[in-house]
């Protein structure tokens, strides 16, 4: 290891969103940038395991130039899809006479779960705790959000953002709406292609 870098969650989901790279070349992506000719501002909304951080930034459009956290602004909520996982683990219990659930966090992605050697389909029960867990982010974000009609991007990512991905896909004006296609990953993605720019600035510069 030469180096160590340590990025903000927001930058690096941004950073996922923003650049655009091949075994040469580092560039940010024109379509993304694009929005930001009106609006400078964005949101992050990283539905993880434990919490709901709402990261708002700015950024140009311009590649050359750095996206920036709003630390005053930004927030985080006490909600996460580990909550969810507990409630389904013990809907899953009841309904089936169980005193444990091996992986309700599984369960709650597959709508699946194995016992004495059978898959068992959850649906209902997962659908209701992830209706639970967005009816309680839904009026924070709101609330910190508004109608999100000044900002370029509201970005929405964590396993969570994959899992009510139909839900928080309407919270706003769907033109604002941003899910990447991993959204349980973005921020590594991010961070990975912050450490490829650098690579390939390094190698140009000899």
């Amino acid at each position: 290891i030469t180096e160590q870098s340590v990025f903000s969650e927001g930058v690096a989901t941004f950073f996922d969103c923003m650049i655009e790279y091949d075994q040469t070349t580092v560039r940010a992506s024109a379509t993304f940038a694009a929005r930001f000719e009106h609006s400078s501002s964005y949101a992050v909304i990283d539905i993880g395991g434990k919490t709901t951080d709402i990261v708002f930034g700015s950024w140009t459009g311009k590649g050359s130039d750095q996206p920036m956290i709003k630390k005053s602004a930004s927030t985080s909520l006490k909600e996460g899809t580990l909550d969810a996982s507990d409630q389904l683990g013990e809907l899953i219990k009841q309904k089936f006479e169980l005193r444990r659930v091996a992986d309700p966090e599984k369960a709650l992605f597959s709508k699946k779960v194995p016992i004495f050697g059978e898959l068992h389909d959850v649906s209902a029960e997962a659908d209701e705790v992830l209706n639970r867990l967005y009816q309680k982010i839904r009026e924070p974000l709101l609330r910190h959000l508004e109608d999100a009609s000044d900002l370029a991007y509201v970005i929405f990512v964590g396993g969570g953002s994959m899992l009510l991905k139909e839900k928080i896909g309407t919270l706003f004006n769907p033109s604002v709406v941003l899910i990447p296609d991993q959204p349980q990953f973005a921020n590594a993605n991010g961070m990975l292609k912050v450490l490829k720019s650098l690579h390939v600035a390094k190698a140009a510069r000899g």
